[in-house]
């Protein structure tokens, strides 16, 4: 496991994203963020995958992550379905993530950009 991103939602829920998938390791996981000791708790394994992921953001309702592949994928905080893939191979390196205001925004390390999605919409790009 290479965790590479890490968000708390609501002091109490913990997402991280895996970067090295190769040994079985989920590309999301989710664990119990108020706990008393190191790894005293079990880590639920939210998505697999074969690509691994840098960054996540927790919103009310979503839980967004990107790969290596370049895409950005969003997955029902309450719904057990599988995560949507929002934007398909469009970002070069999106490295960091976060979310605020009803706004995600992804860092593309390799085009020195951020980009801005509202997530009630489709993708949505530019300078910030």
């Amino acid at each position: 496991d290479t965790p590479t991103g890490i968000n708390v939602f609501d002091s109490s829920d913990l997402y991280f994203v895996n970067n090295n998938v190769e040994n079985g390791a989920p590309v999301l996981a989710k664990a119990e963020a108020n706990v008393k000791g190191k790894n005293s708790k079990d880590i639920k394994r939210k998505v697999e995958g074969k690509s691994g992921a840098w960054g996540v953001a927790v919103s009310d309702d979503y839980v967004f992550f990107t790969t290596q592949e370049g895409s950005l994928w969003a997955m029902d905080r309450e719904d057990k379905s599988e995560a949507i893939e929002k934007a398909s191979k469009f970002f070069a390196e999106p490295r960091g993530v976060c979310y605020g205001q009803n706004d995600l925004y992804v860092a593309d390390y390799s085009r020195g950009q951020i980009y801005d999605f509202n997530d009630n919409d489709d993708e949505e790009s530019g300078d910030v």
